[in-house]
């Protein structure tokens, strides 16, 4: 199966928060911080179906980026998670990925129809890229 931008922007982040030990925040803490931004992002990307609501969605996912950043940030601290503990992130996050794959082929599909979307999302779009990478 093909990966989406969504996926090869977000997975790195979501498998550093996976990388998470300690007491403050830990591994359950930090992957459930980021499943609830991956929700967030969901519901935003549901929520646009034209330039307006591209242009209102913009200033919600800049604070989604940071808000993904500084789990990534807390995710370098910590170290590995126990296997089985691993293992269970894993599937959940497996689950996630398929519910977040369907909700950005949706919104794939509008931007396609609206081209000025993904003009007016490109920026906020090419930051979360450019968090991964870093």
């Amino acid at each position: 199966m093909k990966l989406s931008s969504f996926n090869v922007a977000f997975l790195p982040i979501i498998v550093l928060a996976l990388g998470c030990s300690g007491a403050a925040p830990t591994h359950q803490d930090l992957f459930d911080q980021m499943m609830g931004s991956m929700d967030q992002m969901g519901t935003i990307f549901a929520g646009i179906t034209d330039e307006a609501s591209a242009n209102a969605a913009k200033p919600k996912m800049e604070a989604l980026a940071k808000t993904i950043n500084d789990i990534k940030e807390k995710g370098k601290a910590l170290g590995d998670p126990p296997p089985d503990l691993k293992a269970k992130l894993d599937k959940l996050l497996a689950e996630k990925q398929k519910e977040m794959q369907a909700k950005m082929m949706t919104f794939m599909m509008n931007a396609a129809q609206n081209p000025k979307i993904m003009q007016i999302l490109e920026p906020i779009m090419r930051e979360f890229g450019n968090s991964v990478s870093k």
